[in-house]
């Protein structure tokens, strides 16, 4: 993706790797996608978002195949990433600990949004 961007061979190569190791996937970067698991495909995918310069990343329940620990570190990356970079990040989650780093919380129940 980061070709299709405009980046040439070494910046895109040390743009992947920086954020390869923000997300703790570093250690990945030669694997196939078949053969990581359902959280490490999650991380990759924020990781390609992050890389993308998205003004928008979208992500549903983030954090639901990773460890507590991993899980909050990736929504503090993703956090970071919207503060820094003036993004916005929306996150739909059941789990309520994430609250914590939101600057707004909307409740989805029986259809209506509070």
């Amino acid at each position: 993706m980061l070709h299709f961007a405009g980046n040439n061979g070494y910046e895109k190569n040390h743009k992947a790797l920086s954020l390869l190791q923000k997300f703790s996937i570093a250690h990945l970067a030669n694997h196939f996608p078949c053969k990581l698991s359902q959280g490490e495909k999650q991380r990759v995918a924020l990781a390609r978002a992050v890389a993308n310069d998205a003004d928008l990343i979208i992500a549903d329940e983030p954090t639901a195949s990773l460890e507590a620990i991993q899980g909050f570190d990736i929504i503090k990356l993703l956090h970071q990433y919207a503060k820094d970079q003036g993004k916005c990040v929306i996150v739909a989650s059941h789990d309520l600990r994430l609250k914590e780093y939101a600057d707004r919380v909307l409740y989805l129940e029986n259809g209506r949004l509070s």
